[in-house]
């Protein structure tokens, strides 16, 4: 287990090629706004064993993601 509790604002800026993104068994409870620059290349999502009570909005916002891995948080 990590202890990742929070990513800085400006990490995904300008990673236009990032296609998989493993945040797995760390401590998150939100993501970045900057997540949503992913949108035109981000195709898997895994961010399983965190504290993430909902679904964040960066998320909502990934259209070219195609598997979303979101199990064992605190999402009701």
């Amino acid at each position: 287990r990590n202890e990742i509790r929070r990513l800085p604002d400006e990490l995904f800026e300008n990673k236009t090629a990032l296609q998989t993104l493993f945040l797995n068994s760390n401590q998150l409870v939100s993501v970045p706004q900057s997540l949503s620059a992913l949108s035109h290349c981000l195709t898997v999502l895994s961010i399983q064993k965190n504290g993430l009570r909902s679904v964040p909005e960066p998320i909502l916002l990934l259209e070219s993601l195609r598997e979303l891995e979101l199990q064992d948080n605190q999402i009701e």
